[in-house]
């Protein structure tokens, strides 16, 4: 993924929910619905996101109301699912 991929796909997930497709360290593959939108995390833990660096990203999972790290490197695609 370039960094203008990445930087589009930051700038989605703060504004709505993205479906992120990546492969996990075991290799599996995994679609999640992600999202660094404020409104649609708890408040307490929106802090969490700012750990990110230019490597991995935190993102809330909206199915499983869970928070994931995923590794850019990783992301296979994204996809806008809803503002």
């Amino acid at each position: 993924m370039t960094n203008t991929q990445k930087q589009m796909a930051q700038t989605r997930l703060t504004e709505g929910v993205v479906c992120l497709r990546y492969q996990k360290a075991d290799g599996t593959i995994r679609d999640i619905h992600a999202t660094l939108r404020a409104d649609k995390m708890p408040a307490t833990e929106a802090t969490k996101a700012a750990r990110s660096n230019d490597q991995m990203q935190a993102v809330w999972d909206t199915q499983k109301s869970e928070w994931r790290s995923v590794r850019w490197e990783r992301v296979l695609s994204w996809s806008n699912l809803q503002p």
